[in-house]
This record gives C-alpha cells, structure tokens and sequence, in this order.
C-alpha cells in the first residue's frame, strides 16, 4: 500500500498552475457518482466573512431563499439586519484556528525552493493586503466534487491508507498544545480529515488519474509487508512535499483544515448561493408574530418530497413503519427512479410492521434497501433526490423518524374513527427542512453511500471534518456526520463550542438530554454572561425527569431510588448553575426550564368496549438556538453515546432560518406551562401513593433511556 500511495499522496498539496485541466465528471465504476461541483474552499477570516481571495470567493447572487411555503410550513420571512455579536467572531465553527507551530528545520534551507516552485506552479507573488495571517495563494481548483467525492470515499474507506496519510503528514497533522488539550489526543497527531483530502484533491485535478490507477493497482496490492522500507523514488516525492510546505502560507492552507470544525466551504461555479428555497415544517402549533399558526403534516411534507424525485432517491432511517410511504418509493420506482435506502437492523428485528416495510421495498425491482447493522444506533433521518442533478437537487432533513407516531398526524390512534379519537393523540413534537440544493444534498449522498453501499461501521469511516454551504448575502448550513463527525464527539466538538462561543438567548427543545460536555457548556454561558444570561428550555416529559437527564440536574434536582425505600426527587447537593448565577437569577432561570406540553406524554385510552390502549407523543426534536444561529434538521440528541451513531448535524446563521426555529421553539414554549420542579413535586406525590409515574406507551423509546444512561458515568 505504501509503495503504491506515496507516489499519488505525496504531492497532493502541490497546487496546479493556472492551466490545469478541470477533469470532467465522469462515471469512475466505483459507485454513481455522489458529491456537489463545488468551487474552492474559501477559508474563513475570524469576522466570518469568506477570504477576501476574488478566485475563491466570487460573490453571491441575490436569488431567494425562500419559496412560497407547501402544506402549512413555518413561516421563514427574512429578519431585519443586525450587527453580528461580538462573539461571532469568535466562532470556532468560522474563525481561523490558532496559528500553527513553526514548519521545522527544514524551512529556513528550503524556503527560496519552495518559491520557485510555488511560482512555477502558479502561485502569484502576495500582495500587501494577502499576507495576513489567513491570505491564501490564489489558485485554479476544479468544482467537480461528485469525481472528488467519489475518489476520497475509496481511498479513505481504507484503514492501511488512512495510517499512511497520517504518516506522511504527521506534521501538519499535529495539533496545537490548546487542541491537544481539547481533543484528548495524548500523541497530538490526529488523522487526516475527509474535508482535508478533498481539498488536496480539488486543488490536483491533473493527479486524479494516477489516484484513481492506485485504486485499481491497489485492489491487486500485496500487503504482506505493508512496513517495507520507501523506495528512492518515494523519498523524493516526500522531499518535494516538504519543500512545497517550506512557505507557511501553502502549509496554513492545509493546517486550516487540521481542526475540522473549520468547515470546508462548498460554492457553485459562478458565486450561484449553495442552496434556495429553504423552508422548515413543524407538526405542533408555532406562534408567528405573536399569532399562533396551526400544525402542518410533516407526512403529507415526505410524499410530497418522494413524488417529485426524477431519477433518484437516498435516504437513511431509524425507524420506518408507514406502508404509504413505502408505497410511495415503489410508484417512483416503477416509474424508473433509483432508490437506496435503509433502516436500523435493530428495528426491523424487533417491530413486525418495520419488517413489513422492509419486505415490501427489498422485493421491488429498482430499490435497493439496507438492514443497516450500526456499532450504535443507525439514527439518521435524512432523504434526497435527484442529487446528480444541479438544477433540480433536493435535500429533507428531519428530527422525525418514518413512522406513525413520528410524522403521521393523527398520531398513535390512527385507527381509531375520529370522533372518537382523543385529541391528545398527536405525532411526537418534530420538525423537517427541505431545500433546494446540490451541494448539501451532494455531501448527504456522500455520507448516506459510505453506509448503504459500502457498509461501514464504527471506527471503519474517515474522520469526517464538516462542509459549509453558502446561500444568499454570506448565510450558511454547515454539516457533518457521524460516526467520527466533527474530531469524533459532535456534542464536544461542535454543540459544546456553539453555545460557549456565541451570545444572546439560549433554547432549547430536546428529546434526551445526557451529555456532560454541553452541560458544561451551558454552565460557561452562564458564567460568561451572568445577569444577561437568557435560557428557556422544553424537554421531553418523562425524559426530562430520569435521573440522567441534564434538565433535571440544571433544575437542582436528582432521583433517589435508595433501595429499600420509595423513589423520590430530592434537592441536588451541588448545583453548578445556581452558583454561577446567585439565587435570584438561578430561580428566575428555574420557572422557564418546562416539560412538554399536557399532550406529549404517556397516556391510555380506555375504549368503551375492550383492553384499555396505550398511547404517547414525546417532544422529538433536538434543536439549538443560540444567539444568531440555529441547530435544526438534525438527528442527534445531546448523548455521548450517539457519537457512535449514524447522525447529522446542521448548524445554521440564516436569518429566516433561526427565526422559522424560533417559531417552532416559542409555539412549544407557549403550551407548555409547566415546569421541571412543577413536574417533580407532581411525580413525588404519586410516589408516596405508591403509583406509577409513567402510565405506559414508553416502551417504543427504551433505547433512548439505555443510550442515555450509558452516556453519563454516575448512572
């Protein structure tokens, strides 16, 4: 492997001269092609505007975001302007990283050849206003990211080639002392970042050929001495590598990247905003200006999606029991459009309407559906279609699985008539976005093939880094995926850094609530803005209350259930927050930590004839609003355990966007008007007569109650 790698890899970061030849998309064999045509990275200046590079950062068009909304969606009418916060600037998800360390000896002697080769490989001489720290060389890249995407797959799928990657950039791979630190990476080498490797190969289009005959010798390869001393050639490869990094401008366009919460950004050819038509639905009530706008039909939203595919469909679920949107995916099949999906192994094993569905699509002609067997859970929700096609690509993202209790609107007593349908049979609290992009739907078919085609599992996927997509006037998506999302913890990495890095009003809406590091995180908050410092939060009623639940802790509160003694709520004996914000701030805090409104919890229906049912609705969503920015459409709750997963994470600085969440979280907080001690005072009375908290239907979400508790040492 080694000698078959060193000759392609080691001269990635060579960047082409102006001349280079784009290589134009084409069908490699490997897989379909998946992935955006996407422009060159821009690396982003600590104000979060891109680099002021004209090459990399052409500007943007002014189409819309927004369509006139389809079946009751969230209105998501743009804001009015406001000055960024000053921690924007400090934004860890934008802001360039901490300066790298010295190249090492062999800079000061290779420097003037390293020049001359950076001018024969077409870099122009930096002017006044490039040598600033972040300056990158101007440079031609190719925007054909479904090739790029394609061939980053196949070589990083690979662990031999991973381990050479991170042996032959080991010094560019070395983290800071600060993200040593961060990361708990005791040596300070991480492994090299999807988003690093595509950007080697967006700026080497000339050398994917000889990448893609290392994938074909490779499959021949002969690993039996894998260690096998380098040859004279490789050496000098690696000898021109060195000399090529020897200027730190080249090796900062590289070091950028080292920390993978500075997203790579993906631009269409032309400044073309990287997604339109943006729109977000909720299957709960929502209050816009102040008016109150009924629940959408989040079911009605996926048909909609799945009828309007062309040629193709990706999606990837957790749970899927609706048989009309099986149906769905047949129609368009018959009608010759390619679909690959799949569904958690788990959950087809163990609920018989799950495996019907599976059944049902694994026998059509023209689908090709996945048992997906995770190392954790297969979590995703995500959908898209049409992804090759850069004018009519597609993207769904949601919180909701497929399923009745999900997204189907009558909730879990569909079958009852109804008149006779209780009104507190809802659908769990969920939310979808839906939008028109290639790129992000690119990246999503990026991901969804390395677990549908490929199989991947655990550990066996690249550390994925995360992708930044621009829309209109410098707004932005940025995403990532897990397994390995982020530097590995998406809850550490990205949540975490969100929240202790930006100002203004913090909310909330989370089905389960476990990870310690954004326990931490919001303890920091609060120590940073103190008497401003402005949180609401709605949790799910039952998980709100188990004992490793966050928002019991934040509440002050723990479970005692001492055995030989009835289960009781009892005064936490250290509170974190009320200590960083004094009584009178901490207790006014306190009233706005809510459980679900009276509709989201368990419950049962006692027919007038026949066995009494169980039913329930849970607050589904795991959304952040933080300031100026949202985390919407994504699968992950707060657990450390998820990081095993297969999730997505989305964080956007939208305007429309956050304001259409803001919508979401503020329609929620307004019916749920009690809160977390409210609810504990409640649960201690049932206690003492001897009844069950929960009145049943939870049994559907027991994995959630194990992910969490395995996530928290004390429980």
């Amino acid at each position: 492997m080694k000698r078959l790698l060193a000759p392609v890899l080691c001269v990635l970061l060579e960047l082409p001269s102006a001349a280079a030849v784009v290589v134009p998309r084409v069908q490699t064999g490997l897989t379909p092609a998946l992935g955006p045509s996407l422009s060159a990275p821009a690396l982003s200046a600590p104000s979060f505007q891109l680099s002021a590079t004209a090459s990399l950062t052409p500007s943007l068009s002014a189409a819309a975001l927004l369509a006139a909304p389809a079946p009751v969606p969230v209105s998501a009418a743009p804001t009015a302007a406001s000055p960024a916060p000053a921690a924007f600037a400090a934004h860890p998800l934008l802001a360039a990283p901490a300066a790298p360390g010295p190249v090492g000896a062999a800079a000061t002697r290779a420097a003037e050849a390293a020049r001359t080769a950076l001018a024969a490989a077409g870099f122009a001489a930096p002017s006044a206003s490039e040598k600033a720290d972040d300056a990158v060389p101007a440079r031609k890249a190719s925007h054909d990211f479904a090739k790029m995407f394609a061939l980053a797959r196949e070589v990083m799928k690979r662990p031999e080639a991973r381990r050479f990657l991170r042996e032959v950039f080991k010094e560019e791979l070395t983290l800071t002392e600060e993200q040593k630190k961060e990361f708990a990476l005791e040596d300070g080498v991480k492994d090299m970042s999807e988003s690093q490797f595509m950007l080697m190969l967006q700026h080497n289009p000339a050398l994917w050929p000889e990448v893609e005959a290392f994938l074909k010798a490779a499959k021949k390869e002969d690993k039996a001495d894998p260690d096998a001393a380098d040859t004279e050639f490789e050496i000098a490869m690696r000898a021109k590598f060195r000399e090529l990094l020897a200027d730190q401008r080249v090796a900062d366009v590289f070091r950028k990247f080292n920390d993978p919460l500075t997203p790579m950004t993906l631009e269409l050819p032309g400044g073309k905003p990287g997604y339109r038509n943006a729109e977000v639905f909720a299957n709960h009530q929502r209050v816009v200006d102040g008016k109150t706008v009924p629940a959408g039909d989040l079911k009605k939203v996926l048909l909609d999606f799945i009828a309007g595919a062309e040629t193709e469909i990706m999606f990837n679920v957790f749970d899927f029991d609706l048989m009309d949107v099986a149906d769905a995916l047949i129609a368009r099949a018959k009608d010759g459009v390619v679909v690959t999906g799949g569904i958690d192994k788990n959950v087809i094993a163990e609920r018989p309407d799950v495996k019907a569905v599976f059944d049902k699509l694994n026998k059509t002609k023209g689908i090709t559906i996945r048992a997906v067997d995770s190392v954790g859970l297969n979590h995703q929700k995500v959908m898209v279609r049409d992804f090759n096609d850069e004018k009519k690509a597609k993207a769904l993202f949601s919180s909701g699985n497929f399923t009745q209790s999900c997204i189907g609107p009558e909730g879990d007593l569909k079958d009852l008539p109804e008149g006779k349908r209780p009104k507190d049979s809802v659908p769990n609290a969920n939310h979808m976005l839906v939008l028109d992009s290639f790129l992000l739907a690119q990246v999503a078919a990026n991901s969804l093939t390395k677990t549908l085609v490929y199989g991947l599992r655990g550990s066996e996927y690249p550390l994925d880094g995360a992708y930044k997509v621009l829309g209109d006037d410098g707004q932005w998506i940025v995403i990532s995926f897990s397994p390995r999302g982020g530097m590995g913890d998406i809850n550490r990495d990205m949540t975490r850094r969100l929240i202790t890095s930006t100002k203004g009003p913090l909310r909330l809406l989370q089905f389960a609530f476990s990870s310690e590091a954004v326990r931490d995180a919001i303890i920091e908050r609060a120590k940073i803005e103190g008497k401003d410092f402005d949180l609401k939060t709605v949790g799910d009623t039952p998980f709100a209350v188990r004992p490793w639940s966050v928002f019991l802790e934040l509440a002050g509160y723990a479970l005692d259930e001492t055995e030989g003694k009835a289960k009781e709520y009892v005064e936490a004996a250290a509170n974190a927050l009320r200590e960083v914000l004094g009584a009178e701030r901490y207790e006014a805090i306190r009233k706005n930590l809510r459980v679900g409104p009276r509709a989201y919890k368990n419950h049962v229906y006692k027919p007038e004839e026949g066995a009494a049912i169980q039913y329930n609705a849970k607050i589904h969503h795991k959304v952040v609003i933080s300031g100026d920015y949202a985390v919407l459409g994504t699968s992950f709750n707060f657990s450390e355990v998820a990081n095993s997963n297969q999730e997505q994470f989305l964080l956007t600085s939208d305007k429309a966007l956050v304001a259409a969440m803001t919508e979401v979280f503020d329609g929620l907080f307004a019916l749920a008007t009690t809160s977390i001690v409210e609810e504990i005072v409640r649960r201690n009375e049932l206690f003492k007569k001897n009844e069950a908290e929960d009145e049943g239907g939870d049994e559907q979400y027991d994995h959630v109650d194990q992910e969490a508790r395995r996530s928290r040492k004390k429980a």
